[in-house]
């Protein structure tokens, strides 16, 4: 049977994952990380634990935990 694509909301791992590795490729030095790679970094944590997030991500524990406290009050 036919399947349609039926884009999801939340991103995926390997999605949020590539566009830090471009953004981390194209920025200038010490730039700030882009708020809405940290907000889909987070939303990845709703499925997943924050240390395999800032892990598979490479990105501060710390900052990632901050984030996703914050936006789940």
């Amino acid at each position: 049977m036919d399947q349609q694509f039926t884009p999801t909301a939340k991103p995926i791992i390997e999605d949020v994952r590539q566009r830090l590795e471009h953004w981390r490729e194209s920025r200038k030095h010490r730039t700030p990380i882009p708020e809405n790679l940290w907000e889909d970094a987070a939303s990845l944590c709703a499925d997943h634990s924050i240390y395999r997030i800032s892990k598979l991500l490479r990105l501060d524990y710390n900052a990632l935990k901050r984030r996703v406290c914050y936006s789940h009050p």
